[in-house]
């Protein structure tokens, strides 16, 4: 017994590991932020389930279009209110010329998520949302313009416009004078022989510093390989690319000179192996495309899962790291290019920065670039005003993850795992068809 209580013995050290960090520049990042435009009138239907109150919902619709003059929306909620009981009952109800909004407190999300695959915009409100509008006026603004910023960019619209001071040479006009595509990937699991889900987004417009419904997005169903629980890789990446640059190339009337890669969610042990072999299936693509077009790629993985913290001290006290904080010395990792970047507000606890490894760097960008450019895109997720933990294109990736993975849940919960792994189990390109809205510009995901 003694000889395990000494084998079990440990020293925890109390100090701190002492390192410098940059504070990058984000002072007229908020100016001009607030510019939500859309050259359309933005038509809601409304659909209510049983027992909502009838003068809660007029008093939302109110709400919801005194807010948006505010904001500079045109918005218009029809009077009528179409009341429901089951999912048959909002499919009758939705229409394809306004954007739907469903109200109710026990909403069956992913089954009502599903019915965009018939051409519907829809947004879920839960009705205690409703409800807590009328008891405290303070929150009635906040809460009715993230939902007008959500119903903005799905209507095609843009939220804000920045522009990002620059003290040592305009890198923009140098790096961004060719088109460029900002692409950001994640993978979910379900770790039981279930597929996983891939998303894969990227501008389509050539101004990549605005806060819009400018990118495009794919998502890939993949089953895992062999006796794998889950595939990390994109498998279909070199398909996926190639209809991502298609459409690109139809937006823009160019072909990006430059593509930039952000990956979530790939642990040190897979970088080798997943980063080669969509690197590959990116450069394929492009030469699938025409036998001579060889932009160049640059790819860098994001992770938050990890163990680092940081406090700056401030006198006798350590505080959390002020907003633009870069950390790229003495505590990253020595074999490869990378830093933390503390991009968000943070509001309670110890705030955790995010770190990036720039693996594929065929532009030669540099670090100036690569601390001030990702700053910058995480300053454009269109649902928040303040700048987001990570850049958009990845958040947005993230959220169609999610949002993809609620849908197949709610069309194949109720498969168990034997039914994954028999010969009858649906292809990959159906279960896709099922859980992918038929409208490739919306952004169901945000």
């Amino acid at each position: 017994m003694e000889k395990f209580k000494n084998m079990l013995e440990a020293t925890i050290e109390s100090g701190f590991e002492s390192t410098t960090g940059n504070l990058l520049c984000r002072d007229s990042l908020c100016n001009g932020r607030e510019n939500c435009s859309n050259d359309r009138r933005i038509n809601i239907n409304i659909i209510a389930f049983k027992g909502c109150h009838i003068n809660e919902i007029k008093g939302f619709c109110q709400e919801l279009r005194n807010v948006a003059g505010k904001i500079r929306l045109n918005v218009y909620t029809e009077k009528h209110i179409c009341y429901v009981a089951s999912i048959d009952d909002i499919r009758r109800a939705l229409s394809r010329e306004h954007h739907n909004i469903i109200i109710g407190e026990d909403l069956k999300y992913g089954e009502i998520k599903l019915l965009e695959k018939y051409d519907y915009h829809t947004q879920c409100v839960k009705y205690s949302t409703v409800t807590n509008l009328r008891r405290n006026e303070k929150k009635i603004f906040n809460t009715m313009k993230n939902i007008l910023l959500k119903l903005n960019i799905k209507a095609g619209g843009t939220n804000w416009s920045i522009t990002f001071p620059d003290k040592e040479g305009d890198w923009r006009g140098t790096v961004f004078r060719d088109s460029v595509m900002i692409v950001g990937a994640d993978v979910t699991h379900f770790n039981d022989g279930r597929p996983s889900i891939a998303a894969v987004v990227c501008n389509r417009s050539k101004f990549v510093f605005t806060a819009g419904s400018s990118y495009n997005f794919k998502i890939a169903v993949q089953y895992p390989e062999g006796n794998k629980r889950s595939m990390e890789y994109i498998k279909d990446m070199q398909a996926i690319m190639t209809d991502l640059l298609r459409a690109f190339y139809s937006a823009t009337r160019e072909k990006p000179a430059k593509i930039i890669y952000y990956r979530d969610g790939v642990s040190m042990g897979q970088f080798e192996k997943t980063v080669l072999k969509e690197l590959e299936a990116i450069q394929d693509a492009c030469t699938s495309l025409e036998e001579i077009y060889e932009p160049k790629i640059s790819i860098v993985v994001c992770t938050k899962r990890h163990d680092q913290r940081f406090l700056r001290k401030d006198g006798n006290k350590f505080l959390n790291p002020d907003i633009g904080t870069v950390v790229s010395k003495n505590l990253v990792t020595p074999n490869y290019f990378n830093f933390f970047l503390f991009s968000q507000k943070i509001i309670k606890g110890t705030g955790v920065p995010c770190h990036y490894y720039v693996l594929y760097d065929d532009n030669k960008l540099g670090a100036y670039f690569w601390h001030n450019f990702t700053f910058l895109l995480c300053h454009l997720y269109a649902r928040c005003k303040m700048p987001v933990s990570y850049p958009a294109p990845v958040y947005y990736a993230h959220l169609a993850c999610y949002s993809s993975r609620t849908r197949f849940e709610a069309k194949y919960g109720r498969q168990n795992r034997n039914y994954w792994q028999g010969d009858n189990r649906p292809q990959e390109s159906q279960i896709e068809e099922e859980i992918t809205p038929k409208d490739k510009k919306y952004m169901f995901y945000i």
